[in-house]
């Protein structure tokens, strides 16, 4: 078996001279932030061989405000909108078109999610037909919940151009523009009526502003001290928005809360993306050297070889850790509360210890398994073409596509695989079912690749 750690030895030793490796370091632990969140965090309580799902972080206030530390999702966006620009340059200068550019961006992390979604529609159809459908639905609505940074990330991504000419020509007012927008979108659904709908505008103007990081992070023209007293004030100002107004503590969404600072993303979790940046930037020098040490910087690599499997995959198999040690008897101790929020009781921690390191072994095994998914060549899909001149009609038929994909995987996010494929479900007034997500993802992704293919042909050996 050509195991990944191999791959990753080899891939590091190669590293070339140069590469800035703090991006890659934040992508690394952001992704394993996640797994580890998510594993520590998740909580069941079964009634009635029926499960209840919550989250630890409801049960204590200092753990809520951990979440002020470890709530990474805006790494994974400054690092996201550091590489695209990089990338997004590079294909300027070798007159790239911008049709043939957004598809090698967006092919890398399509090929992991159509592998995953033709393996885990059909088992989650069958284990809602054989399951109870109770038993089965909380479960399942887990299984696409990860696909709505996906969706947001490729929407960004297809923003890029725009994005980069706003930066260039306002600099820090580029991302005042989508602060002041957050701002009223927030007042405007909050206080004065609005749809709670437009919450979702959200999403594109708060990972906007971690984008505009990221491309301050390659600038890097900052003054370390100026950003680290100003990330001070920033987290004062957070607190202020806490403890004076109507904002969770949380970053994460927790059960019993009017409303999540992470979906939509609030004016809170906006905030929280610039005190990263200056984290990260007051920091750099320590990350720098860190990652100069050759077996910190081959666990970097590993990960991010891996990144989507891992990403895609560990919430999967914590579900199946879960079902296995339930199926043994040996659940940990929780209750439900009044309010139907599910909460530790003692003897959880210690109970908690070998739930956690099987299901870190199964994660890890499963990993071990799939990474080759990501890397795997398909004829059509990684057909080599030949640069072409873009036309008006390939533009105009890849924005859409790349409109659909973001879309779709966000409305799969929504739908979950309880139900497979008409099941329905609804969010401020729109209906959809996960079949027909699916169905508006294969026609994005087919209407980008034939964008792409359009006016192209085959390159020669």
């Amino acid at each position: 078996m050509n195991f990944l750690h191999d791959v990753s030895e080899k891939a590091a030793a190669e590293t070339p001279e140069g590469r800035d490796r703090v991006i890659d370091g934040i992508r690394a632990f952001a992704i394993v932030g996640v797994v580890f969140g998510h594993l520590l965090m998740g909580l069941v309580f079964w009634k009635d061989g029926v499960p209840f799902l919550g989250n630890l972080l409801a049960s204590s206030l200092p753990l809520q405000l951990l979440t002020w530390i470890l709530q990474v999702m805006p790494l994974f966006f400054i690092a996201g909108g550091a590489a695209n620009l990089l990338s997004w340059d590079s294909a300027r200068s070798k007159a790239l078109p911008y049709h043939m550019w957004l598809w090698n961006r967006v092919r890398r992390l399509m090929k992991p999610i159509t592998v995953y979604m033709m393996v885990m529609a059909p088992v989650g159809a069958l284990v809602y037909k054989i399951a109870k459908p109770a038993v089965a639905t909380p479960f399942l609505m887990l299984t696409t919940q990860l696909l709505w940074f996906v969706g947001i990330y490729i929407l960004i991504t297809a923003l890029t151009p725009v994005l980069v000419s706003m930066e260039r020509r306002f600099h820090f007012g580029a991302a005042a523009l989508w602060f002041v927008a957050t701002v009223l979108i927030d007042m405007g659904r909050l206080y004065w009526g609005w749809p709670a709908a437009l919450g979702l505008l959200n999403f594109i103007g708060v990972w906007a502003i971690a984008c505009h990081c990221g491309y301050w992070y390659i600038q890097r023209e900052s003054n370390r001290t100026a950003i680290a007293a100003l990330g001070t004030l920033l987290l004062g100002l957070n607190i202020a928005l806490v403890y004076y107004g109507p904002y969770p503590v949380s970053l994460v969404g927790l059960p019993g809360e009017d409303f999540s600072n992470m979906a939509p993303p609030s004016l809170v979790m906006a905030v929280h993306t610039l005190i990263t940046f200056c984290a990260l930037t007051a920091l750099r020098p320590a990350i720098v050297r860190l990652l100069d040490n050759t077996r910190v910087w081959r666990r970097v690599v590993e990960v991010n070889i891996a990144a989507m499997t891992i990403y895609l995959w560990h919430l999967p198999v914590i579900v199946l850790g879960t079902m296995l040690f339930h199926s043994i008897g040996w659940d940990r101790p929780t209750l439900q509360n009044d309010a139907g929020v599910v909460l530790p009781t003692d003897g959880f921690f210690l109970a908690s210890i070998p739930y956690w390191l099987t299901c870190a072994f199964l994660i890890f095994w499963a990993v071990q398994v799939l990474w080759v998914t990501e890397h795997i060549r398909l004829p059509w899909w990684d057909k080599p073409l030949e640069k072409a001149r873009g036309h008006w009609y390939n533009e105009a038929l890849a924005i859409p596509a790349a409109i659909a994909i973001g879309v779709s995987l966000i409305l799969l996010a929504g739908a979950g695989l309880a139900g497979f494929p008409s099941r329905d479900h609804e969010f401020g007034g729109l209906h959809w079912t996960s079949g027909q997500a699916v169905l508006a993802l294969a026609i994005g992704i087919v209407g980008l690749r034939t964008a792409v293919a359009l006016g192209s042909s085959k390159n020669p050996k």
